[in-house]
């Protein structure tokens, strides 16, 4: 039978175990298809052991969101803004990051954002709202970014911040449903290399 008397740290434990076990498997199946009942069972976590954390399936798929997609997707680009590196090196290097992280195995599986956007946007106003910040909070950012590559003359001063960091996602989501779509990593690849071709020429 599952203890509630846990410490902090413990109840902790639990709780992010049952987020990133459940993570991985809505990148695989989806949210939908994902039975939260079995991921805790397969954790060796009851039933009543997962309402305590969370109400409903719904409040732990929103707290995927927040607490793993929003600060991964979003720190990516916080980093740049608060370094002082070049702009343009510093984007073509995190996209490069990015991009090593999808391989021939993972490449079928898309992006988690862009899979859980296609999936939940339509059907449940929250998880849109929840995801649709994650996007926006991208492109602020971005902008911020080009227009600071643009103070430091990095960038060129006729470049359209707001143009230019919406392309950079679409090209960047587009590039993962071109890969998934062919479950082809070169595919993939190429699409990204594109993309990085074209930050290359915002140099002055």
């Amino acid at each position: 039978m599952y203890n509630f008397a846990l410490s902090n740290k413990n109840n902790m434990e639990t709780r992010t175990l049952l987020l990133e076990k459940n993570f991985e498997v809505i990148c695989k199946s989806g949210f939908q298809a994902t039975r939260t009942d079995k991921v805790a069972l397969d954790l060796g976590i009851t039933k009543g052991a997962f309402y305590y954390y969370f109400k409903d399936k719904y409040a732990l798929g929103y707290a995927i969101v927040d607490e793993i997609i929003y600060p991964n997707y979003v720190g990516h680009w916080q980093k740049i803004l608060e370094s002082n590196t070049n702009t343009i090196e510093a984007i073509i290097n995190t996209i490069t990051y990015i991009k090593s992280k999808s391989n021939a195995e993972n490449i079928g599986l898309g992006c988690p954002l862009n899979n859980l956007i296609q999936e939940m946007s339509c059907i449940d106003e929250i998880f849109r709202q929840k995801l649709s910040k994650i996007i926006d909070k991208q492109l602020e950012l971005l902008q911020k970014i080009i227009q600071k590559g643009i103070q430091k003359k990095e960038i060129k001063p006729t470049t359209n911040t707001f143009n230019i960091a919406c392309f950079i996602i679409a090209s960047l989501e587009g590039s993962y449903t071109l890969g998934k779509s062919k479950n082809s990593i070169d595919v993939f690849e190429a699409s990204v290399q594109s993309l990085l071709s074209f930050i290359s020429n915002l140099n002055v």
